[in-house]
């Protein structure tokens, strides 16, 4: 890791803005534009970029060399570690008395900044940043939950959310308290982010369920983009954070078969029906986490994957022919 600038305030700021980012430097530039004129001494501006090959590094640069009274701090790694580890590194890097981290292409409106900063005084524990949803009217958009209460099935969009970049704010005190762990087993699933903030609730930190305007594009803006990693990886990936961050609590096991089971399965017919494999241990992982109605629907979906890819896409062809089920055709760019 190599340090390219630091700007320290004479205070703690209250709020550390963290970014992770990797080969975005013109939307990494953007996004600092929008950002800059809202910062403060109770803001502190964190980016930690992943090995990039682009601009990004002039980007960062340029930035640093405008001044300001913020604090700043900006780190590159010599290499990519993974987008796990970069996760962490750059909450770790961080000073302030709260951390949020949001992605390099967050459409983040700039009064988004102190509407938030209102909303961190007098709180403690995780803050989940709420929005209203078309596709859930019936959303409550502020609640204080217990982790008993966030396990319910009635609060399971909350924990859907959760694994969002730029959903939730943590505490830097809760950060560091999971933050080993975090790095031993959390690293590798997409979601080592999330890890933190669900150890936390665990151990007893209270959700805070918040609205604050300004934060999140529309769904119909978040349906456009095109994903940088496998769907289905994404979807493994949280089903394990979750368990491990939680210790496999049989309540966390439910709630992420209700979350998962469906989209796992859409996602692994979707992978097969673009040329890809599976592979024998995450087949049997996916089976044994299934609920029974999700082996009865898994079983196919291990059929095809060990049959010739030839056979196995007439075969699919043949389906789509016979049923029109739109879970066969399901089409995505995503990839590593």
């Amino acid at each position: 890791m190599k340090q390219l600038y630091r700007r320290s305030g004479t205070e703690r700021p209250l709020l550390s803005i963290c970014i992770p980012t990797w080969n975005r430097a013109e939307r990494l530039a953007a996004m600092l534009d929008r950002l800059a004129p809202f910062l403060g001494p109770e803001t502190e501006l964190v980016v930690s970029d992943n090995g990039s090959s682009d601009d990004t590094d002039r980007v960062l640069q340029a930035f640093a060399a405008r001044g300001g009274v913020f604090p700043l701090s900006i780190s590159t790694n010599e290499v990519n570690l993974g987008a796990d580890v970069n996760y962490l590194r750059v909450l770790e890097f961080a000073s302030g008395t709260w951390l949020w981290m949001v992605g390099d292409d967050e459409a983040i409106l700039p009064s988004a900044i102190p509407n938030l900063l209102r909303e961190l005084h007098g709180r403690s524990g995780v803050i989940l940043l709420s929005s209203p949803l078309p596709e859930l009217p019936d959303l409550p958009t502020t609640a204080q939950l217990s982790f008993s209460q966030f396990l319910e099935a009635r609060y399971d969009v909350f924990g859907m959310a959760l694994l969002q970049i730029g959903r939730f704010v943590l505490e830097r005190n809760a950060m560091l308290a999971h933050l080993r762990r975090a790095y031993s087993g959390g690293v590798g699933h997409l979601h080592a982010y999330a890890f933190l903030s669900l150890a936390a609730i665990k151990d007893g930190a209270m959700l805070n369920v918040v609205p604050v305007a300004g934060i999140f594009p529309s769904v119909a803006e978040i349906a456009s983009e095109q994903p940088r990693w496998n769907q289905l990886a994404g979807h493994v990936g949280a089903w394990r954070s979750s368990l491990l961050a939680l210790d496999g609590n049989t309540l966390a096991r439910q709630r992420e078969r209700r979350l998962r089971a469906r989209a796992i399965i859409h996602s692994a017919i979707w992978h097969l029906n673009n040329g890809g494999r599976l592979g024998t241990a995450l087949s049997l992982w996916m089976f044994l986490q299934l609920p029974f109605s999700g082996k009865a629907q898994m079983m196919p979906v291990i059929i095809l994957d060990i049959i010739p890819t030839r056979t196995r896409m007439h075969l699919l062809r043949l389906a789509r022919y016979m049923t029109g089920r739109k879970e066969f055709t399901m089409t995505s760019s995503s990839n590593y």
